[in-house]
Protein backbone atom coordinates (compact mmCIF):
# COMPACT_ATOMS: atom_id res chain seq x y z
CA UNK A 1 0.00 0.00 0.00
CA UNK A 2 1.40 3.38 -1.03
CA UNK A 3 0.80 6.61 0.90
CA UNK A 4 2.43 9.97 0.20
CA UNK A 5 3.08 12.13 3.25
CA UNK A 6 3.49 15.85 2.63
CA UNK A 7 5.12 18.23 5.10
CA UNK A 8 4.87 22.01 5.46
CA UNK A 9 6.48 24.75 7.53
CA UNK A 10 9.21 24.00 10.04
CA UNK A 11 8.87 20.22 9.68
CA UNK A 12 9.56 20.57 5.96
CA UNK A 13 12.56 22.80 6.66
CA UNK A 14 13.88 20.47 9.36
CA UNK A 15 13.57 17.38 7.18
CA UNK A 16 14.85 19.08 4.03
CA UNK A 17 12.03 17.58 1.98
CA UNK A 18 8.39 18.31 1.32
CA UNK A 19 7.26 14.70 0.99
CA UNK A 20 7.89 11.06 1.74
CA UNK A 21 6.53 8.06 -0.11
CA UNK A 22 5.64 5.25 2.29
CA UNK A 23 5.19 1.63 1.30
CA UNK A 24 3.01 0.19 4.05
CA UNK A 25 2.23 -3.51 4.49
CA UNK A 26 -1.23 -4.87 3.83
CA UNK A 27 -4.21 -3.42 2.02
CA UNK A 28 -5.63 -1.18 4.76
CA UNK A 29 -4.09 1.48 6.95
CA UNK A 30 -5.04 4.36 9.20
CA UNK A 31 -3.54 7.60 10.51
CA UNK A 32 -1.90 5.85 13.47
CA UNK A 33 -0.01 3.47 11.17
CA UNK A 34 1.07 6.35 8.92
CA UNK A 35 2.44 8.26 11.92
CA UNK A 36 4.25 5.10 13.06
CA UNK A 37 5.84 4.76 9.61
CA UNK A 38 6.91 8.42 9.70
CA UNK A 39 8.45 7.82 13.15
CA UNK A 40 10.34 4.81 11.83
CA UNK A 41 11.65 6.74 8.83
CA UNK A 42 12.20 10.21 10.35
CA UNK A 43 12.33 9.69 14.12
CA UNK A 44 9.85 9.75 16.94
CA UNK A 45 10.35 13.46 17.68
CA UNK A 46 9.17 14.43 14.20
CA UNK A 47 6.19 12.09 14.46
CA UNK A 48 5.28 13.50 17.88
CA UNK A 49 5.46 17.10 16.63
CA UNK A 50 3.26 16.26 13.68
CA UNK A 51 0.74 14.43 15.83
CA UNK A 52 0.58 17.12 18.49
CA UNK A 53 0.63 20.30 16.46
CA UNK A 54 -0.71 19.79 12.98
CA UNK A 55 -3.97 19.68 11.08
CA UNK A 56 -4.31 16.63 8.84
CA UNK A 57 -5.73 16.64 5.33
CA UNK A 58 -6.23 13.33 3.54
CA UNK A 59 -6.59 13.41 -0.22
CA UNK A 60 -7.95 10.19 -1.67
CA UNK A 61 -10.34 8.92 -4.32
CA UNK A 62 -13.33 10.45 -2.49
CA UNK A 63 -11.81 13.94 -2.35
CA UNK A 64 -10.02 15.81 0.41
CA UNK A 65 -11.08 15.63 4.04
CA UNK A 66 -9.76 17.27 7.17
CA UNK A 67 -9.36 15.24 10.34
CA UNK A 68 -7.98 15.99 13.76
CA UNK A 69 -4.53 14.63 14.49
CA UNK A 70 -5.92 12.63 17.42
CA UNK A 71 -8.35 10.70 15.18
CA UNK A 72 -5.82 7.91 14.81
CA UNK A 73 -8.31 5.32 13.60
CA UNK A 74 -9.16 7.38 10.48
CA UNK A 75 -8.83 5.05 7.49
CA UNK A 76 -6.46 6.01 4.69
CA UNK A 77 -6.87 4.62 1.18
CA UNK A 78 -4.18 3.21 -1.09
CA UNK A 79 -2.42 5.96 -3.09
CA UNK A 80 -3.75 8.64 -0.74
CA UNK A 81 -1.82 11.77 0.10
CA UNK A 82 -1.64 12.88 3.74
CA UNK A 83 -0.76 16.53 4.36
CA UNK A 84 0.33 17.71 7.80
CA UNK A 85 -0.18 21.46 8.16
CA UNK A 86 0.43 23.53 11.23
CA UNK A 87 -2.50 25.77 12.19
CA UNK A 88 -1.90 29.47 11.80
CA UNK A 89 -3.69 32.69 12.57
CA UNK A 90 -3.47 36.13 11.13
CA UNK A 91 -5.30 39.32 10.88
Amino acid sequence: MQVTVRYTGMIQVRLGTERDSLDLPGTETNLEQVLAAVAEKRGTEVSRQIGDQHMVFIEGPDGTRRVKSDQLDTPIEDDASVLFMRPFAGG
